[in-house]
Formats: structure tokens, sequence, C-alpha cells
């Protein structure tokens, strides 16, 4: 009797959680209506990552949260191992390994790519992740996407995370790296 009880609390417990997830969908980018994204300026994911280029590639989890003035990103390998911790604000980044803490000054985008050994453009970044093309740069827009600073980005797949349409699936690449991202979890 107790056994029931219990599986039912479970089975109720999951039905339960089920709800409360976003619902995800397969809807195509379109760039337009999506100005008001500019304006967030708090928001966090988590999700997969994947880099790379002719002489390397990485994987990782990523945890990327976004204040007014400054991101922390946390990347991390398979089972948690090798977790970095990246603090980006203007004019410098701090990486925080585990075992040293480093201070890059300059530009964030340097920084990265002397820190990873790939060269990926973290400012655009910021907002090629929520959909949007970097303001200080002209674009060209494609289908699911548009191709800006020399660099193509798709959306392959959207979702709708309360009243935002957010992207799930995102393919970054220039003629030397490539970046694929998968969001499982967006917070606006």
């Amino acid at each position: 009797m107790i056994f029931r009880f219990v599986v039912l609390l479970l089975l109720a417990t999951q039905l339960i959680s089920c709800t409360s997830l976003a619902i995800k969908e397969n809807k195509p980018f379109d760039l337009v209506g999506r100005d008001y994204l500019y304006q967030k300026t708090e928001w966090s994911f988590a999700g997969r990552l994947a880099i790379s280029d002719a002489v390397q590639s990485l994987t990782a989890t990523i945890h990327w949260v976004h204040h007014h003035n400054h991101d922390d990103i946390e990347l991390s390998g398979i089972f948690g191992m090798g977790r970095t911790f990246i603090e980006l604000s203007d004019g410098q980044m701090i990486v925080d390994d585990g075992e040293q803490k480093i201070k890059y000054l300059g530009k964030g985008d340097d920084s990265v790519a002397e820190l990873l050994g790939v060269n990926v453009p973290i400012h655009a970044l910021k907002f090629w992740v929520r959909g949007l093309t970097f303001p200080e740069k002209d674009y060209l827009g494609i289908k699911n996407g548009f191709l800006q600073n020399e660099w193509q980005v798709r959306y392959s797949q959207m979702q709708t995370i309360g009243q935002h349409e957010l992207p799930r699936k995102i393919r970054v690449e220039n003629k030397k790296v490539k970046l694929k991202l998968i969001v499982n979890q967006w917070q606006m």
C-alpha cells in the first residue's frame, strides 16, 4: 500500500514538473519584432557548446548570466571536469580555472581567442545568442539568420519562453571557425 502511494506520488510529481517546462516549438527564425530584446539588461541561459577550427575542437556545457554591465560565463567539460569561470566587463576579462585567476586587459574578443585558442566574437555573441544582430555592425538577412562581420549566424530551432521567442539551436561560423550552441534553459 505504501509502495503504491510512493509510486503515485512520484508520477504526480513528474506530471506537475512537466507542466512548468517551457514549450519548445520549431518556428522559423525572423528578425522582425525582436528589437525589444535589446532593452533586456538581465538574462541567462544554460546549454551545450561546441567550437571547432582546423586545429582543434572544444565541447562544454555553458551557463551564461548577463547583467547590465558585465557577463559571467561558466564552462565545464564532461562530468563537470575542467570548470572555468569567465567574467567579462568593459576592457577586461577575468578567467578562473580553479587553479589560477588571470586578468586580461583589452578587447574581450582578443582575450577569449588567447584563452581558447579559437577566435570567437564574444561581444557580438552576446546579441546573437538572443537572436539579435550586433548593433555596431551592418548585417545582411538570410533564411533563418543573417550575415554579419564575416560571420554566418543561423537559427535552426526557436523556442517560446513566456512571451519571448528565443533561440534553441544556433550555428555561427566563418571560413575558419564553427560554433554550435544548444540552449536548454532560458531566464529572461
